[in-house]
């Protein structure tokens, strides 16, 4: 899933607010949250509306990007409380290069009786949230678990507060509290002997949480112990996923083993292989890392398992959930492209099995290429570590550097076997006399 942030800004009792944010290539904000605060006495008078209206707009280098209203209404039959929280599920999704967009928010329409008045709260999100330097994390007798938390407000470090700490070893919920420390982190650890008393090879959770006087941000990992079984968990993603038809998914895991293991075994199953698409295979064993795309909607249960020789066996699942493409978690999706600035995204390579020496690249080119052209570089990913600029292609199949999708077909050198990654770059053609 797209990373996700938080945009919040609170409206009080002239105005307007404006914030620097910055947004990367496939990048999205997922919900603007709004509070309005009712500086009324308590709405004295009885006259406090039922609506609010606000105007938000985004600018870059001087032009708007896009402009919405939005209408926040409380509670049929009731007036807006003291203090209401509203998330408007609206999103911005720059599709060409990295912007740095100043958002205005604007209230509109109020009432005489009230003076508006917005103040920016800014984003705020967990930057960081590692156990062992890891998603998830399972230790030995020997071993601690050392749980470090970085949060980010306006895309600063907050070097100072708290985070508050929480989980269940199955005996009831348990929390803590560590200081943010100046280097911009909390950490908590818990030993060994404070957690042996869980299921070994099972998954529990820690969530952290940061808090505001109006908001707070919770963000979760998850730990264990190991046990006589071998054991194995997906640190990438750690539970489940949602993307889109066709979209490349990144998966890892990490192996244990057993008190009795020499050694350890991998292999991976998925649900569904049929749905899997062109050029993506069940990985092969032993494969610590894979990356997955599906061509059908639907959700696909990957598995990992190992095996050690002993016999003793561990698995664990991922659940991928694929939406014809694209997918969002928005509501209301607000794309920009830019036609001025050309880019080159969705470079995928794929080598033709069997073997035959060919490689295709697939790619997206996005903007204004007049006088560019299309080069693509190779690197093995693996093997003897060599790169190539590629020269030879399919006839009718060499690179395009126009605006829209496309496929190039590399004539591959013979001795080439490893696994292959691809670069696309789009550069300015020499003008010959």
């Amino acid at each position: 899933m797209k990373f996700l942030k938080w945009l919040m800004f609170a409206a009080v009792a002239a105005g307007m607010v404006t914030g620097t944010y910055a947004l990367d290539p496939d990048e999205y904000v997922q919900t603007f949250r709004i509070v309005k605060i009712w500086d009324d006495d308590s709405n004295r008078c009885g006259i406090r509306p039922r609506t609010a209206e606000f105007n938000l707009s985004g600018v870059d280098s001087g032009t708007t990007y896009f402009s919405t209203n939005v209408v926040i209404t409380c509670p049929s039959g009731t007036n807006c409380a003291e203090t209401t929280i509203y998330d408007v599920p609206t999103c911005i999704k720059f599709e060409d290069y990295h912007h740095i967009l100043t958002y205005t928010l604007t209230e509109l329409n109020v009432p005489d009786y009230y003076k508006p008045d917005i103040v920016n709260e800014g984003d705020l999100w967990f930057s960081w949230l590692k156990v062992n330097d890891a998603s998830c994390a399972r230790i030995a007798s020997d071993e601690s678990l050392v749980f470090r938390a970085g949060v980010r407000k306006n895309g600063h470090e907050i070097k100072s507060g708290s985070v508050d700490w929480s989980y269940d070893l199955g005996n009831g919920p348990q929390r803590a509290t560590t200081e943010i420390s100046p280097d911009g982190y909390a950490t908590f650890t818990l030993n060994y002997n404070d957690v042996s008393a869980i299921v070994a090879n099972s998954n529990y959770v820690m969530t952290a949480t940061y808090s505001e006087p109006l908001r707070s941000v919770s963000d979760k990992v998850c730990f264990g112990i190991r046990g006589d079984m071998p054991s194995i968990i997906f640190v990438e993603p750690e539970r489940e996923i949602s993307v889109g038809c066709n979209d490349a998914v990144h998966l890892k895991v990490v192996a244990y083993k057993g008190k009795k293991s020499e050694t350890l075994h991998e292999t991976w199953s998925v649900s569904d292989p049929g749905g899997l698409a062109p050029g993506y295979a069940v990985p092969v064993q032993n494969a610590e890392e894979a990356d997955f795309s599906f061509s059908k909607p639907g959700t696909y249960k990957v598995t990992a398992t190992v095996s050690d020789g002993e016999g003793k066996t561990g698995s664990d699942t991922v659940f991928i959930h694929v939406f014809p493409a694209p997918f969002t978690d928005c509501h209301n999706m607000i794309v920009v492209t830019n036609t001025l600035v050309p880019t080159v995204s969705g470079v995928v390579a794929r080598q033709r099995w069997p073997w035959n020496g060919l490689v295709d690249v697939d790619y997206d080119v996005l903007g204004n290429t007049d006088g560019m052209k299309a080069e693509i570089e190779f690197n093995e990913d693996g093997g003897g570590g060599r790169s190539w600029k590629a020269a030879k292609f399919l006839p009718g199949c060499e690179p395009s550097a126009a605006p829209g999708h496309h496929r190039a077909t590399w004539t591959a050198p013979e001795d080439t076997r490893a696994n292959v990654k691809a670069t696309v770059r789009l550069v300015r053609e020499v003008l010959k006399d």
